[in-house]
């Protein structure tokens, strides 16, 4: 930065004043997008409703309100460019605007309307003609376009999406303010706005001192984000004039990646400190995760800043760009080539809400690894996250080891070692906790235990040389759920004596009772006896193997190549079963399943598990 000295013009402005006169108010490239929520419910964040509830109460006590300052520099000879305050004045110009729109609507002589436009626009003479100027615009060209829009009264032209969310709803928001007060008290509010609302305009000599004011600044109601600060880093640089010529490329860039996250995630409020820190951490981070809070300081530092290459934004933003997509498509469940990835896939379908895996596969992908190498991460990938699942744990506990990891990957381990040297013994430490909670599943999330039995029936399947049961598809024919063989609800009858009663409640929920249906079988065999369910053929006409081993001794039919399917019933010590005297589902039966269970998880997590012993 310059070493000039900094000097400010500071002046006391009305509101009314500030919006009069042959002058704009333009948000820099460098600047967030509006954030200002607006909820009608108090537990929410709503900045919107709390500004004109504040301004409203004031009004009413007859006092002026101060809303604090605004800090510009100068832009061409009637700009100036906001760097603290767009939240405040760009809130104010979408109230101007709801009550113009409100006003328009109603069927009132014209002397009793107020006439905003003049706060909203002007004219200027550039000396070949007069040009109509808004009085705000703003840089973010979603945001820009919204706004525009807005003010022109063109709404039915507006998006609502990433960039122009928090417009559209402190549009709306402002719009039922104005309809709750009605037309006259609106006016008074409006006029009381315009004359008693009080703001200090602090001008900088230059985008050099607006930049240590910038640093500084924490725009009321709501915090900076890192994105924001990180985004800032990007506008840095020793020559202001070079700064402003180059700032609309990062800014769109920047704009582009905020897009593109919104597409990824389905969501208009992206997560982009979350993105920033998986980035991080994948690419620079060595030993630990800072906080949200140390990041930017973390990226400050000199070393650092050169490593990452804040003051080489071009060659960065095209980094962070090549990793956003990669992003996209392990979210989406996709290779490095996009094509589907099963684990991945897996991961998305029944642990959404996993994001911790990224940071490592996209720290394993800078080497450009074959599709076969990164099927081995990302299966070790699948296998740790539920593992984690199954045992209780949180992601959380190993995310600490998560920039080790990445930096190991970055400096060449082979995926081989990796997994063997960190994975495993992570997944392995957990045995014990996976085993119990396997044998009686009722603590394990509903998502948990079906992704357990697909799983189970898709390895069986493979090994078989069988179909894999698609177990998503259109409408709710297709659709798969978790069936108890014994139902939950069963009879006393269905024991054979008090004993067994006993025992069976306790087992009701244990791997060995649950299998998988279609939707359509799980519906017709409802809480249907045990016995009733064989009878009527109810897992011996499923499609899933699980369920049809139940009561045949094949997969494909009484045609099907005996040999082989019999050395897949012998490998996972399958059995079919029978109840005992015609009529009895038992614990035996159970732990028999379960042995069969067992045997194809310990062959998947690549240890031996065991079901646990319960009293």
């Amino acid at each position: 930065m310059s070493s000039k000295a900094t000097t400010y013009d500071v002046n006391p402005y009305l509101i009314g004043e500030l919006f009069t006169g042959s002058h704009n108010f333009r948000v820099p490239e460098f600047q967030r997008s509006y954030v200002w929520s607006s909820s009608p419910n108090p537990k929410q964040e709503r900045q919107v409703n709390l500004f004109f509830e504040d301004i409203l109460s004031s009004s009413e006590n007859n006092e002026n309100y101060y809303i604090g300052s605004i800090i510009t520099y100068p832009g061409n000879h009637y700009e100036h460019l906001l760097v603290d305050g767009q939240q405040r004045i760009t809130t104010l110009m979408i109230f101007l605007i709801a009550f113009r729109d409100f006003q328009s609507s109603l069927e009132i002589d014209e002397k009793e309307k107020l006439n905003v436009e003049k706060y909203l626009r002007f004219e200027q003479d550039t000396g070949k003609k007069k040009e109509e100027i808004h009085k705000l615009t703003v840089s973010n060209s979603i945001g820009q376009n919204f706004f525009f829009n807005l003010l022109e009264n063109n709404k039915e032209l507006n998006k609502v999406e990433a960039g122009s969310r928090e417009m559209s709803d402190a549009y709306d928001a402002s719009k039922q303010f104005i309809e709750g007060l009605g037309h006259k008290d609106s006016v008074k509010l409006i006029n009381y706005i315009l004359e008693r609302v009080e703001i200090s305009w602090i001008e900088a000599s230059d985008i050099v001192s607006a930049f240590i004011v910038f640093e500084r600044m924490n725009d009321r109601g709501k915090d900076l984000s890192v994105a924001d600060k990180f985004k800032y880093l990007l506008f840095q640089n020793d020559s202001a004039n070079e700064l402003d010529s180059r700032n609309s490329n990062i800014n769109q860039e920047w704009e582009n990646l905020v897009t593109k996250l919104s597409e990824f995630e389905r969501t208009d409020k992206p997560k982009m400190d979350r993105f920033l820190s998986y980035f991080l951490a994948a690419r620079f981070y060595k030993d630990e995760f800072p906080t949200s809070r140390g990041m930017i300081n973390w990226i400050r530092s000199n070393d650092n800043a050169k490593i990452v290459g804040v003051n080489k934004p071009d060659n960065l933003l095209k980094l962070m760009k090549k990793d956003m997509s990669r992003f996209g498509s392990f979210l989406q469940g996709l290779n490095i080539d996009g094509t589907p990835n099963d684990s991945l896939q897996n991961i998305k379908k029944y642990a959404w809400d996993v994001r911790q895996h990224i940071p490592i596969l996209l720290a394993g992908s800078i080497r450009e690894p074959s599709l076969e190498q990164f099927n081995r991460l990302t299966l070790a990938m699948e296998q740790l996250t539920f593992a984690l699942k199954i045992s209780g744990a949180q992601w959380n506990t190993v995310e600490k080891l998560i920039p080790k990891w990445c930096t190991e990957l970055r400096d060449g381990i082979t995926f081989n070692k990796f997994i063997k040297d960190y994975i495993k013994p992570e997944i392995e430490s957990r045995k014990v906790e996976i085993s119990a909670n396997l044998t009686n599943t009722e603590n394990l999330n509903p998502t948990v235990r079906s992704f357990i039995l697909e799983k189970i029936n898709n390895l069986v399947s493979i090994a078989a040389y069988e179909p894999i049961v698609e177990s998503t598809g259109e409408g709710r024919k297709k659709a798969t759920t978790v069936e108890h063989i014994l139902p939950q609800n069963f009879s006393n009858e269905s024991s054979e004596n008090k004993e067994d009663l006993v025992n069976l409640k306790k087992s009701i929920n244990r791997l060995g009772n649950l299998t998988l249906l279609e939707r359509v079988s799980n519906s017709a065999a409802g809480n249907l006896d045990v016995v009733e369910k064989f009878e009527r053929g109810v897992f011996k006409d499923s499609k899933f193997l699980i369920s049809r081993v139940l009561q045949v001794d094949n997969f494909s039919g009484d045609n099907a190549q005996k040999t082989k399917h019999n050395k897949v019933f012998n490998h996972y010590n399958i059995e079919t079963m029978k109840l005992k005297d015609g009529k009895y589902w038992t614990l035996e039966h159970i732990e028999k399943r379960e042995k069969f269970y067992f045997k194809v998880i310990s062959e998947y997590f690549e240890m031996e598990i065991n079901p646990l012993i319960i009293d």
